[in-house]
């Protein structure tokens, strides 16, 4: 998962609708309710009602304070692109990438299937609208706190009704295409006229996706960043049963989680099979047995009386 975001200069006007009232509104309120400060307090809520059920999907991310932007947000960001040029650069993208993928893979996806190909980039690193969600808690948490390094900001742990949010998705569509079937993912990356967010789940997953317990967030449109088209697809439901959560875990209780996750077997190693992520669980377990180290209390001073008298 990502662990890197920066504050995209966003679009606002759209359809004559000005969004920057919900663009400037927070997704959820913070507070000392949901900050934890061990490991056994983040467990006991991970595996206590909402979260135990299927609906819900979840993200680690090790800054509390980052928004939840996909990378093509935060490449607009960085090189204060349009909106119109973040599109260009999306299908520019796509085009290079599915004109060459032949060269690297055996059964590449059909030519009609986009969500498998924006998946596929996604997988591969490339600039993407789709931002990597998981339906394991405890992989979010273990993204959450891998990061960890003396005077680290607290992480996060967001939490989404990913069923809510897909009816929600749903209904928003139809208030401008009534009627009809169930509308596809693809039918949903055409609609432009107001914004939505989605969950995505590739039909075909590949080793990692599936290794993570993995799915995607994805925008119906560029031409808002991604906070925006949640947050107007959050408006519409229920507010006495929040669809979305954010849990965030001090700094303090970094080490003791990623030790608890070894213990459930919940590593780099795990998550990235091969030997490149092997190697890279065989880098953190020095960080954190390093860092346990420094953490550990000062030796008491020697009882000088005692010293003395012999």
């Amino acid at each position: 998962m990502e662990t890197q975001s920066n504050k995209a200069s966003a679009k606002t006007m759209c359809n004559g609708i000005d969004w920057a009232p919900l663009q400037d509104a927070p997704l959820v309120a913070d507070g000392p309710q949901n900050t934890f400060h061990s490991a056994s307090e983040l467990l006991q809520i991970l595996t206590t009602p909402p979260f135990t059920n299927r609906r819900w999907a979840f993200r680690g991310q090790a800054n509390a304070a980052w928004a939840l932007d996909h990378s093509l947000d935060r490449l607009q960001a960085a090189t204060v692109q349009g909106y119109g040029q973040i599109r260009n650069t999306e299908q520019s993208l796509e085009s290079d990438f599915r004109r060459s993928a032949h060269h690297y893979l055996a059964m590449p996806p059909p030519k009609d299937e986009r969500i498998e190909w924006l998946a596929l980039m996604r997988h591969h690193g490339v600039p993407s609208r789709l931002l990597d969600w998981t339906w394991s808690p405890y992989v979010a948490a273990f993204f959450a706190a891998v990061d960890h390094l003396p005077a680290s900001p607290p992480s996060a742990i967001w939490a989404l009704d990913m069923t809510a949010l897909r009816k929600e998705a749903v209904a928003l569509f139809r208030s401008k295409h009534p009627g009809g079937s169930a509308p596809t993912d693809e039918q949903f990356l055409d609609e432009d006229a107001i914004p939505f967010a989605f969950p995505i789940e590739p039909s075909r997953n590949n080793e990692r996706l599936t290794a993570q317990q993995g799915l995607f967030l994805c925008p119906n449109s560029l031409e808002f960043r991604l906070e925006l088209c949640l947050k107007h697809t959050l408006l519409h439901l229920n507010p006495s049963e929040p669809a979305i959560r954010k849990i965030v875990l001090e700094p303090s209780a970094h080490c003791e989680v990623i030790n608890e996750l070894y213990r459930m077997n919940i590593s780099e190693a795990s998550l990235f099979p091969g030997l490149d992520g092997f190697a890279r669980s065989l880098g953190t377990r020095a960080k954190f047995a390093a860092l346990a180290e420094l953490e550990k209390p000062p030796l008491p001073l020697p009882n000088r009386q005692l010293i003395t008298r012999l």
